[in-house]
């Protein structure tokens, strides 16, 4: 346990020596939302991967037991991930509201100087 501490401690420490602190209310909100998108990114990836590990697990199971626990996996599976895909829409939402978020014409990139305010 000692040694992965260690190990992760070595691994985010030109993250931490590099970071610049937010000077502003909207640097320091800007920071925040950054770090639940990218949260919430980790947490809908994992759900997707629990999510068809409990449904392959579930086919392979015989019987009306199988097809119990396949039913309840697939229903608590689809409103989990879009309950996460919903949360990360508002808090999208929220920062483009708040604070003032570009959005780029459909078929843009961000690169483009065509936007829309």
């Amino acid at each position: 346990m000692k040694r992965i501490l260690v190990l992760v401690v070595v691994l985010l420490l030109p993250s931490f020596a590099f970071a610049a602190a937010p000077r502003t209310f909207s640097d320091l909100a800007d920071l925040i939302v950054s770090l639940f998108d990218a949260g919430v990114g980790l947490l809908i990836t994992a759900a997707l991967v629990i999510y068809l590990f409990g449904i392959s697990r579930s086919i392979f199971k015989a019987g009306e037991e199988g097809k119990e626990a396949l039913r309840t996996y697939v229903l608590w599976g689809i409103l989990t991930i879009f309950l996460m895909v919903s949360i990360w829409g508002i808090l999208q939402l929220l920062q483009n509201t708040l604070f003032g978020g570009t959005t780029y014409a459909p078929g843009q990139s961000s690169g483009s100087q065509t936007y829309f305010q």
